[in-house]
């Protein structure tokens, strides 16, 4: 008794953040049923889970995040003005919207980085498609930047070529395949991990855009060496 006693106080000193976590992680099963695997270890580097379900835990967690990324933008945008707004503005709102939902916290990013290093390995690879920006005639909202300069892309999409590096702006979540132009769009895509900030992608295939009428979105297939 006294040891389970002194446990629970040790963990009570860890950051509140790891707990949030953890009940997301349990409404996202029972709610949203996304499944996530056994937590081995909580400390204040965060959380650590089996490795034999370390992959759709992560992938749980990424998801919950980006779906309440997007909400979030969503309320605002019905909170300003009573939600009267231009067809200009709804537009906006939901660019605005689709740009929160690929990327996640500084928190989530550290936690998939310490699940995802394994101990012998030098570098793991990700192969996976990312958002990368919405372009008419320009780039506006772009999530990479040219490896040289350091800012965001200002080259046509179709110079884009396959074997260029570039350096990635934000925790960007890495998906299976370039997402179908429908409802579903992204979500239909399975999480396979995020890229973090400032880390450098290799260009796999030149970009591939979707029309979302809102933006004319484009995508990447990339590959990143997590060392």
């Amino acid at each position: 008794m006294a040891d389970d006693r002194s446990g629970i106080i040790e963990l009570a000193k860890y950051p509140v953040l790891v707990f949030s976590i953890v009940v997301a992680l349990i409404i996202a099963k029972f709610a949203l049923g996304l499944e996530f695997g056994m937590i081995t270890e909580v400390s204040t580097d965060g959380l650590k889970f089996s490795e034999k379900s370390n992959k759709a835990t992560l992938s749980a967690l990424t998801e919950i995040e980006a779906k309440l990324n997007d909400l979030s933008v969503r309320i605002e945008a019905l909170e300003t003005d009573g939600g009267n707004k231009s067809a200009a503005a709804i537009s906006n709102a939901q660019a605005e919207a689709f740009t929160a939902s690929q990327s996640v916290s500084d928190a989530t990013a550290n936690i998939a980085q310490l699940n995802t290093q394994v101990p012998g390995n030098e570098a793991s690879t990700l192969k996976g498609w990312i958002w990368i920006g919405n372009y008419d005639g320009g780039w506006t909202k772009s999530s990479i930047a040219e490896l040289g300069t350091g800012q965001p892309l200002s080259i046509d999409p179709t110079s884009m070529q396959p074997g260029t590096e570039y350096r990635v702006l934000g925790n960007m979540v890495a998906r299976d395949g370039l997402p179908p132009n429908t409802k579903e769009y992204y979500r239909a895509r399975t999480s396979l991990g995020i890229v973090p900030r400032g880390s450098v992608v290799t260009l796999l295939a030149e970009p591939e855009s979707v029309d979302r009428e809102f933006a004319l979105q484009y995508w990447a297939n990339i590959e990143f060496k997590n060392h």
